[in-house]
């Protein structure tokens, strides 16, 4: 299956053109929802978009790791310093609609191969 990607530049005119905004409109609606997602996670809330899923900044500790088996002195090396993780979990409703989606692609796509041979 081909895998594309929905890029901001042809996610605007669909926007505006299945909510008749102008695409200027369509542009400060999709900064504004995408700043005000960005704004909640940066000060550690988590953003749930009803039917959709949820986005939730996770915290992870820094890990660390020994860095040689035979070092007599024990010494770490730092792996991976702390940082925080954005999580997104889908909602059940996209998790079943994308299924459904491409579930349909992948039937079309080999009844196709099946008739080329």
């Amino acid at each position: 299956m081909r895998q594309t990607v929905l890029r901001k530049k042809s996610f605007i005119p669909a926007l505006a053109e299945q909510t008749g905004l102008t695409e200027e409109q369509a542009e400060r609606f999709y900064q504004i929802v995408f700043e005000s997602i960005k704004w909640a996670l940066s000060r550690g809330y988590s953003v749930n978009i009803e039917n959709f899923g949820t986005f939730k900044p996770k915290y992870l500790a820094e890990r660390t790791w020994t860095h040689n088996v035979e070092n007599k002195d024990g010494e770490f090396v730092r792996a991976a310093p702390e940082h925080i993780k954005i999580q997104f979990k889908a909602h059940k409703p996209l998790q079943d609609f994308v299924s459904e989606r491409v579930f349909d692609m992948l039937k079309k796509a080999r009844e196709r191969e099946k008739e080329k041979k």
